[in-house]
């Protein structure tokens, strides 16, 4: 079957316009959004994570009148209420054994001993960073009475 000049060239402006409707369409849509701001920007972005299949979340009214989303039910209790001082204390108890930052014999935090293959690029590029995260360390170990005489061999170890 022979096909008609007209009937291609028909198809072809269908094809076209289209093409112009859906291009314009998408971009009026686009120029017409409203802007998000960052946190409702951060809020998206926790979404679109939680449709992919996420951990457990809950939304926590916390006491100043902010909703915040939450990844570990034991977390809830802590969102959830004003705080003391002493609740601050339990807390700081709490997470002591993941904050401990171990120093290696030399005196130096654990990521800075990290030993590359000779010829080989250290992909983390840790070689650049070390300084400034042994600084951070230090930080940390002056806060913690007990481990000033570490904070020492750190800070003349660097």
């Amino acid at each position: 079957m022979k096909k008609s000049p007209l009937i291609a060239c028909y198809l072809k402006l269908m094809v076209t316009f289209f093409t112009i409707g859906l291009f314009s369409f998408s971009i009026d849509a686009h120029a017409t959004s409203p802007k998000l701001t960052t946190k409702e920007k951060a809020f998206v972005d926790v979404q679109k994570y939680l449709a992919e299949g996420g951990p457990y979340i809950e939304t926590v009214l916390a006491p100043e009148g902010e909703f915040v989303l939450i990844f570990n039910p034991e977390i809830k209790q802590w969102v959830e209420k004003r705080w003391t001082r002493g609740d601050l204390q339990e807390l700081q108890k709490k997470l002591a054994p993941s904050l401990y930052i171990p120093l290696t014999k030399r005196g130096y935090a654990m990521a800075a001993n990290r030993d590359t293959e000779e010829g080989k690029k250290d992909e983390t590029n840790y070689d650049a960073i070390w300084v400034r995260d042994s600084i951070w360390v230090l930080f940390s170990l002056l806060q913690d009475p007990t481990r000033k005489e570490e904070a020492r061999r750190l800070i003349l170890g660097i």
